[in-house]
């Protein structure tokens, strides 16, 4: 698996993006439409920057696969950057696996578990 991470604003250079945000990409993403970066993110992260909870980061996991509703959580805040990148891989790397063992008829079943 080949994911990898981008500053948001020099993946998408034309729109304003906070200089805390991140965001993750897998260029095998499962039932993509294309390999643009639009078509291959899988979620980010990005520091509160205002508010009780300035300092922490936020994640969130916006993949999706056709199927039935996925049952982890997909957002969250963490105390360090780190620790939110990993709460984005290892969501989306249980999602895969969860759709890989729910396959949607008709669809859904070229999502395979991690290596």
């Amino acid at each position: 698996m080949t994911l990898f991470w981008m500053k948001t604003s020099e993946a998408w250079p034309d729109s304003s993006w906070l200089e805390s945000s991140f965001t993750l990409f897998d260029p095998d993403k499962p039932h993509r439409e294309g390999d643009g970066l639009w078509d291959t993110y899988v979620g980010g992260v990005q520091q509160v920057e205002h508010g009780p909870e300035k300092g922490l980061w936020t994640w969130s996991v916006t993949a999706c696969f056709p199927g039935p509703r996925n049952p982890h959580t997909i957002s969250g805040r963490e105390t360090t950057r780190k620790a939110a990148g990993e709460k984005v891989k290892e969501t989306y790397l249980r999602m895969k696996e969860f759709y890989a063992a729910n396959p949607w008829p008709g669809r859904g079943h070229d999502v395979k578990p991690s290596p």
